[in-house]
Parts: C-alpha cells; structure tokens; sequence
C-alpha cells in the first residue's frame, strides 16, 4: 500500500489534480511564449537562428515542457504537503526542463559536451527550487 492517504490516488482526485498541473504548466509556458513571440516580432530569427532553433521548435518545447511537467507536478501533488516532497518534485520538472530546454538548444545529448552537460544540475536545482517554493505556498490552497 502506498504511504499516502487513498482519497489523494482516487481516480476524481488524481484527475483534478492532473487538471490543475497541466493547467499550471500550461500558464507558465504561455507566458514563455508570449515572450518569445515579442522577441520574435521585434528582432526576426535572428536571436533563434544564433542559437540553432527555430522560432516555433521554441514555441512547441516550452508547450512540450508545460504538458508533461506541469501533469507530472500534477500527480505527484499529494506529496507536496511536506518540504522534502515539494522541493524533490521541483527538482525533478526542474531536470526535466533543463534537458528539454537543452536538447532544444544542442540538439542530441549524445553531442553534448561538458559544458551543456554541466549545466543541467544547476538549471535543475535552480529551477527545483523555485518550482518547489511554489508548491509549498500553494499547498495551503489544497484540503
């Protein structure tokens, strides 16, 4: 049995909280994407270009990243009560947005060099931790 309480993993809860970090997910990355849309409107393909992505590879990585970590912070919701779970969680989209966002920008990891590869922990941990700092504040929100 797991260590959590059986209304959190009922299939109506385990929906809504789906829901609620798909939608989170999806908030975040429309922001992202209004951003680069301006900067895209105001500087052209230059800056993608400059980096070897294309405006609408950047536009469907920040979706991509949105869907399936805001679904992943979504299921793991229930565990977000505690500091450890909330901040573990964080880390782990974090990890999961480093690489996409990594992948976007120096194609396969299989090219990577040590500076890419040497990124990852710190986008992570930096990323985790403001993703984590979120869920605690807002686990208040939840009965």
């Amino acid at each position: 049995m797991l260590p959590i309480k059986s209304r959190w993993i009922s299939p109506t809860k385990l929906g809504s909280n789906l829901r609620w970090g798909i939608t989170g997910g999806l908030w975040v990355a429309a922001f992202y994407c209004i951003w680069v849309t301006g900067l895209y409107v105001v500087r052209g393909p230059e800056p993608f270009e400059r980096n070897g992505v294309t405006f609408l590879s950047t536009i469907f990585t920040y979706l991509a990243i949105g869907i399936v970590g805001g679904g992943l912070v979504g299921l793991l919701r229930p565990f977000s009560g505690e500091r450890f779970g909330a901040y573990g969680i964080g880390v782990l989209v974090g990890l999961l947005g480093a690489f996409a966002l990594t992948i976007l920008i120096a194609g396969s990891p299989a090219r990577w060099e040590l500076a890419e590869w040497g990124t990852i922990p710190f986008v992570a941990v930096g990323g985790g931790w403001a993703i984590g700092s979120e869920l605690r504040k807002r686990r208040r929100d939840v009965p």
